[in-house]
């Protein structure tokens, strides 16, 4: 979620900078420059926002439909991969090495039916809860920046008042026994997503739109990317004329202009 909201705030800048440039084109006069101007912030739109993203959407359909370098590959994977790996390793750290999972469910199983009966009211604001041999005691994390979420925090306790464990959910639920059931399903849907997230990039499907973008900046230059499928090379070869289209548009204005000036 973050890598998208990071690659939206890339590409606002991008199209920003487009914008600008297109702005200035109104203030200029001479015919060549306003030209000028304008084949630029085209150009930057759709050099550098439509194409790479045109590229990734290739990718992920398809890996073998553009080849890129290994070296490159292995480079953007470990990257990927390693803070995947990390991820995965606190997610384990925390339902394994603390047992939280063990733990919860006895919870459950020897109390079920008292839990059932207690809303999450009852031990908000940090009110203890006795039960045989355990404490409980919970209270509401509220959001701290705009768009966070609310979470409740539930800490348990043996009878001498020595912590055991301290579990974070997102759940909604009213009463405890239905709150502590979602968060074992939340233990399961992080890993699960962890999992499938290092599937896609053991499978080379990790690509984003700020991780293609260097590799398509010097597209007439570079052996680093190349098209393999029917469809890229076509939108590899409308591309590069564009590339050429630019370079060559951008000599012509500014030589008239310096003509003009010149004259």
């Amino acid at each position: 979620m973050i890598d998208h909201i990071i690659d939206l705030l890339v590409i606002l800048v991008i199209a920003y900078l487009s914008k600008m440039f297109w702005v200035f084109s109104n203030k200029k006069r001479a015919p060549q420059i306003k030209l000028l101007f304008r084949t630029i912030s085209l150009f930057i739109i759709l050099h550098l926002i439509l194409f790479p993203l045109i590229y990734v959407l290739l990718i992920h359909k398809s890996t073998s439909s553009i080849k890129i370098d290994e070296n490159i590959i292995k480079y953007e994977r470990e990257i990927k991969l390693e803070d995947a790996i990390k991820v995965k390793n606190e997610i384990d750290t925390r339902s394994d090495s603390l047992k939280e999972r063990h733990v919860v469910k006895n919870i459950l199983a020897y109390n079920h039916d008292y839990l059932d009966t207690v809303s999450w009211e009852n031990i908000d604001d940090n009110h203890l809860i006795f039960l045989d041999t355990i404490l409980i005691k919970g209270y509401t994390q509220y959001k701290c920046i705009p768009g966070d979420q609310v979470q409740k925090v539930i800490t348990f306790y043996n009878r001498f008042g020595k912590k055991i464990i301290e579990v974070n959910t997102l759940s909604g639920q009213e009463y405890l026994s239905n709150i502590l059931f979602d968060y074992l399903g939340e233990l399961d849907k992080e890993k699960n997503e962890i999992k499938g997230k290092i599937d896609i990039i053991v499978a080379n499907k990790f690509w984003s739109y700020r991780q293609i973008l260097p590799y398509t900046l010097n597209i007439l230059f570079t052996d680093n990317f190349n098209p393999q499928s029917r469809t890229a090379n076509i939108i590899y070869f409308i591309h590069n004329i564009l590339v050429v289209g630019f370079l060559l548009t951008f000599i012509i204005n500014l030589f008239q202009y310096y003509l003009l000036t010149d004259k």
